[in-house]
């Protein structure tokens, strides 16, 4: 019969499934009936048991008819000999796996209780075994064979487990029936975001999806595991969701009015992609002396189709707002997209008319979808001219990163004769 044991993690899935005999002994007599395991003999027979579903199996038990006897159980054993165990997901073992083939044991070595290991995947389990006219079998087989089994145990691990005592947790697989009790190994790879055998193992820097087969953008700073998401950040010189809007301005000549103390706080540190240190003495920012007029502008080299930009103040040591002196100076400012380094030239994308000290960013972005070569910020305090209270007396452009977010374009001149 089908018995039923169990410890804390481990199961024996084969208990009360339905089960067949080839050809049985006593046909409707219960007594020897496929779920009891003994049928009549023949020359090749076979004995399964359906577990009803895939089950990840781990061991299988066999307990062979002895009627309490050993000695009765040594006559019956030469029936025996060279038996096979099948796991399947059909009825036709040949689909199967072969978990155990019988080529050593004899009338006297052959064990009441066999067990083996067998580590597979299936929802049959098959005992076959054959005495095939014109082949040849060791000396003490028998003519015919018997299935004299009292009962058998299928010994599974619960969804999830493995393990000598399914005591272990299996990774993150891809299916989770597809892990192999023995070691854990995920038999069909793992899910989006974890890599190796049994799938523990978080994607490695650079890396995502199923079985970390995936390249992260390049543009990424690393990215999300799962789904190659941009989570961590871009690389200097891109933004967005998937970091595939480029910078247009990273490290392209800059030019600054009135640069205060030499390359420290030169006009090219805005375009440098460093923006960790926003204060004025960080060695991140650009700084002018204050001026009447002040500025600083980017050359991209060439003509570009812009989206927006961004621009990083600097900050000095205090925070941002109407307590930091700074916050006076940019008031007014404006922003430019020219073809030349004449501001006048270009198109106007923003004017500051109405910030005041308590509202003005520290990072600030506008939309300007224009075409042009040079992106200009541009200040004053004229001489004549009534300013808004909060505003200073000069201007300057402490600047930390401007930021052009847009793509290349391309201009043909054509000449007409």
């Amino acid at each position: 019969m089908l018995n039923e044991q169990k410890n804390s993690t481990s199961v024996n899935v084969a208990l009360n499934k339905p089960a067949y005999v080839q050809d049985p002994y006593r046909p409707g007599n219960d007594r020897y009936d496929a779920s009891n395991a003994v049928d009549g003999r023949k020359s090749d027979l076979s004995v399964r048991v359906n577990l009803g579903s895939i089950h990840s199996i781990h061991h299988i038990t066999i307990y062979f008819r002895t009627d309490n006897n050993l000695r009765e159980f040594y006559v019956l054993a030469k029936y025996i000999l060279g038996f096979s165990v099948y796991v399947s997901n059909t009825t036709d073992r040949l689909q199967g796996t072969l978990c155990y083939k019988d080529d050593n044991f004899t009338i006297l070595t052959i064990p009441v209780v066999f067990t083996t290991t067998c580590a597979v995947h299936g929802q049959y389990i098959i005992y076959y075994n054959e005495r095939l006219t014109g082949m040849n079998f060791p000396r003490g087989y028998t003519d015919y064979v018997i299935s004299d089994l009292c009962k058998w145990e299928v010994y599974a691990c619960d969804q999830g487990s493995f393990g000598g005592d399914c005591s272990e947790t299996c990774g993150h697989c891809r299916d989770i029936d597809q892990c192999s009790v023995i070691n854990g190994t995920c038999l069909t790879g793992c899910v989006a975001g974890y890599q190796r055998g049994v799938c523990k193992s978080p994607c490695q820097y650079g890396f995502f999806g199923p079985d970390c087969a995936d390249r992260c953008y390049d543009t990424c700073d690393g990215c999300n595991n799962i789904n190659g998401s941009c989570d961590f950040g871009c690389k200097p010189g891109w933004q967005g969701y998937e970091c595939q809007d480029v910078n247009v301005a990273f490290n392209k000549p800059a030019y600054m009015h009135s640069n205060w103390d030499g390359d420290t706080y030169d006009a090219s540190n805005v375009v440098d992609g460093r923006k960790s240190d926003l204060t004025w003495h960080g060695g991140q920012c650009a700084v002018s002396y204050d001026t009447r007029t002040a500025t600083w502008w980017v050359n991209m080299t060439s003509i570009h189709s812009i989206h927006h930009i961004t621009i990083y103040f600097s900050i000095k040591k205090e925070p941002w707002g109407p307590s930091n002196d700074r916050t006076r100076f940019p008031l007014g400012f404006s922003v430019y997209v020219s073809n030349t380094t004449d501001r006048l030239q270009g198109t106007l994308c923003y004017k500051d008319n109405n910030f005041t000290r308590a509202t003005i960013p520290a990072v600030f972005t506008t939309t300007c979808p224009v075409h042009g070569q040079y992106v200009i910020f541009y200040n004053e305090r004229e001489p004549g001219v009534t300013y808004p209270d909060e505003y200073s007396d000069y201007v300057n452009s402490d600047l930390c990163e401007v930021e052009v977010y847009g793509e290349c374009s391309l201009f043909l001149e054509v000449s007409l004769e």
